[in-house]
């Protein structure tokens, strides 16, 4: 499936918040968030992620980490099955093939960051608290975790509008958590 790539004009059908918990609207204020915590991930993931398509097996790694491939496998066919129905509502926003998945991010509003997506994927948005992003996501995966833990190292080293305490602040907290491994593989 090939998308659209043309953002401009065109009206976002999905608004994510990340910072705090994460949660999913239609354009009109109707919640669209899966229920199950992997599903989620998954929709963030992407979303930060920009237009790129991604691997299924860089997913199963990010979330299913300590289990045996074909298990992981398994497992993220049902949260994928469950993100399609979670935004049956714009079904041509997730493009799900054999070996990997992608999000049409013209289509999608992430509060804090805007879009486009790709525009901002390294740039911190500064009216929002560094520490809440996908916070009711921490715990998913060990690995996911670390991915969180890589976004906000990327915050904090951006040369965005961000103020100097909440930098460094960051930047502690990175040093501290020993996260500082490098930037998004999307």
């Amino acid at each position: 499936m090939k998308f659209d790539t043309d953002s401009e004009n065109v009206r976002p059908l999905l608004r994510l918040r990340v910072f705090g918990a994460m949660e999913a609207w239609r354009w009109t204020g109707e919640s669209v968030l899966p229920r199950g915590r992997k599903a989620q991930a998954i929709l963030a993931y992407l979303a930060m992620c920009g237009d790129s398509t991604v691997p299924r097996r860089r997913l199963a790694r990010l979330l299913w980490s300590t289990r045996w491939h074909e298990q992981a496998r398994a497992s993220l066919r049902q949260s994928l099955m469950e993100l399609k129905r979670g935004i049956a509502i714009a079904p041509e926003l997730l493009c799900i093939e054999k070996d990997r998945v992608s999000l049409q991010t013209n289509r999608v509003w992430i509060d804090g960051i805007g879009r486009p997506v790709q525009a901002h994927r390294s740039t911190f948005p500064p009216q929002q608290e560094p520490d809440t992003f996908l916070e009711s996501l921490r715990g998913v995966d060990t690995a996911f975790d670390r991915w969180i833990d890589r976004q906000l190292a990327i915050f904090a080293q951006s040369d965005d509008i961000i103020s100097r305490p909440l930098r460094s602040r960051l930047q502690r907290r990175v040093v501290a958590d020993g996260s500082d491994k490098g930037g998004c593989k999307c």
